[in-house]
């Protein structure tokens, strides 16, 4: 390339080697030639050289734009990727945050959804325990005599609270399969965010050694683009959008499930404890109208005994009465067959035989009268003897009917709770009543008094 000094002297600088051997040829040819044409040819390379030299300043001038520009895009490409770096990044920390706040919240749901598990098997066991309980207590009262055993109110309410516990138990092993179920799907959801959070945590590792590695910082002020690329969501963002929408689901379902287990378990306490109480009450009841009829019964059996004994005497007197006077009746039959051997010519119908006639008739009559009264009281006292065994086995069976529906009283399940202020407080109080009277209660019921009428 060729450039003017400020004194007007033209300078080579950097021209090609070819070129400069060319001149010099041309110059050598040329020396003997004529000074004018030397002037014109001297001009004409002048001419050539300024030509030359504003084609190297243009091309100069353009490698420089192009040069500049190939800077300015490198430096606005590179704040491309870093700007697009950054939002990625402010993107995956936001999923990230996103993915760590569905997890801890899953993991809350599963928590809770487990100690609701462990609450519900521990009142089904409960449950299942007094169901068990219920079935020995009417096992037990069907080991009364034949004579008590009757469908009454204590049969009827044992049966209700039977099925009662029965459905109840059904429906809380049907809400615990839910429930591990809900737990299930929860802990495949969990494992799935821990994943996802393990992949975003990869990728931010990963953006970071990228933009580690990027080139040093961009001298342009102004990138050249303005308009950011409308590209379309990637598929990693759209599943990590759809586990938390799954997850946020899970955890409304498990809120639901655990707000309808709770209800379910809170109802069915309610019920139990009620149906427990009718129980106790209608078994209590049984005991006060046995025990009353135990006392009726040996009341009756004392009567009864008193009667006895006063048929007995009766009886005893009738059979001395009568053996006192059978043998005045067998005199006067001898006096008579002996008034008969008179002789022929002496038998006659008088007065004494008249009066002996009448008086065996008369003794035949007390007689009759004695021996159909003492029939009577035979049979008077087969009746009340009778009547006593009656009575003094209906007793038996009565006190040990009592006996089995005492044992049935005592071994009650165990109070189910409620929570306070619910609508069963007054059921509870009445059980504290029922549950304090049970032991001076049961004295009487275990230990009946002794009949009296034997």
């Amino acid at each position: 390339m060729i450039y003017r000094d400020g004194i007007g002297v033209i300078k080579l600088v950097n021209f090609e080697v070819p070129y400069i051997a060319r001149m010099t040829a041309r110059m050598v040819d040329k020396s003997n030639r004529h000074p004018a044409d030397w002037y014109r040819e001297t001009a004409r390379d002048v001419e050539i050289a300024h030509l030359h030299l504003r084609q190297g300043n243009n091309a100069r001038s353009g490698t420089n734009r192009t040069v500049d520009y190939a800077n300015r895009l490198k430096d606005s490409q590179e704040l491309f990727v870093k700007d697009a770096m950054k939002r990625n990044q402010k993107d995956i920390s936001r999923l990230q945050n996103m993915l760590e706040d569905a997890s801890s919240k899953t993991n809350h749901e599963i928590r809770s959804l487990k100690q609701l598990r462990d609450h519900l098997k521990d009142r089904k066991y409960k449950v299942d325990t007094n169901l068990q309980r219920s079935l020995e207590r009417r096992k037990m009262r069907n080991s009364r005599p034949g004579r008590e055993l009757t469908v009454d109110a204590p049969e009827q309410e044992l049966t209700t609270q039977t099925d009662l516990l029965a459905a109840t138990s059904s429906d809380l092993g049907a809400q615990i399969n839910q429930v591990e179920q809900q737990i299930r799907n929860l802990e495949g959801m969990s494992n799935t965010l821990q994943r996802d959070i393990a992949g975003k945590k990869t990728v931010s590792n990963i953006e970071e050694r990228v933009a580690h590695m990027g080139m040093e910082a961009p001298r342009a002020a102004e990138p050249l683009y303005h308009d950011q690329p409308n590209l379309h969501v990637p598929e990693w963002r759209t599943y990590t959008l759809q586990n938390c929408g799954q997850a946020l689901d899970l955890q409304r379902q498990s809120k639901e499930m655990r707000r309808q287990a709770l209800s379910i378990s809170k109802k069915a306490r309610s019920e139990e404890k009620e149906q427990h109480h009718l129980v106790q009450a209608a078994m209590k009841h049984r005991i006060n109208e046995v025990q009353s009829l135990k006392a009726d019964l040996a009341a009756h059996g004392q009567l009864v005994a008193q009667e006895i004994a006063e048929l007995m005497n009766t009886r005893r007197t009738l059979e001395q009465e009568i053996r006192a006077k059978l043998p005045h009746l067998n005199r006067a039959a001898e006096r008579y067959a002996s008034r008969l051997q008179r002789p022929p010519g002496e038998k006659k119908a008088d007065q004494v035989e008249f009066a002996l006639v009448e008086q065996y008739h008369q003794l035949q009559k007390v007689m009759k009268e004695m021996e159909d009264k003492l029939a009577k009281v035979k049979s008077r006292l087969h009746v009340l003897q009778k009547t006593k065994v009656d009575l003094k086995r209906n007793y038996y069976d009565k006190a040990k009917g009592i006996k089995v529906d005492g044992d049935v009283y005592a071994a009650y399940p165990s109070r189910p709770t409620t929570p306070a202020g619910s609508a069963t407080s007054s059921v509870d109080g009445n059980c504290r009543t029922i549950r304090s009277s049970a032991s001076s209660f049961l004295g009487r019921v275990t230990n009946p008094r002794p009949v009296t009428a034997d």
